[in-house]
């Protein structure tokens, strides 16, 4: 590691390859100490510093934007695939009311049916 070779001597947190890895990731998740790496090495603390946070933002962010991408990819295509006009609120709604009035409808039909062979009966007799 790049911080143990440059502050393993000068600094405690940089002093072995476990204090060293766990400085990095406590520095991915914000807690560091920048004074006392100003204070090892005036110019290579600071670039070294900035210089890992901008490859783990830049490698964070892509992974981030990767699992969004690949999601998008995946509710695109199951979109695309089912029937869209089931998905939709207003054309749910059309469908329960169409069914709700053709069983009115049926209702009543029946029941006009039904007087309609009820008067023919009587008229035989």
């Amino acid at each position: 590691q790049l911080g143990l070779l440059l502050f393993g001597t000068i600094l405690r947190d940089f002093a072995t390859f476990h204090d060293s890895t766990y400085t990095l990731f406590r520095i991915i998740l914000g807690d560091f100490d920048f004074l006392a790496l100003e204070q090892a090495s005036t110019l290579l603390g600071p670039v070294f510093f900035i210089t890992y946070i901008f490859c783990v933002f830049f490698i964070l962010l892509n992974m981030f934007l990767a699992i969004i991408n690949d999601t998008y990819s995946e509710v695109k295509s199951e979109m695309s695939s089912e029937n869209r006009p089931e998905l939709e609120f207003g054309d749910y709604i059309k469908k329960t009311l169409r069914g709700l009035f053709s069983i009115c409808g049926k209702k009543g039909e029946e029941g006009e049916e039904g007087e309609e062979e009820r008067s023919e009966d009587m008229k035989e007799s």
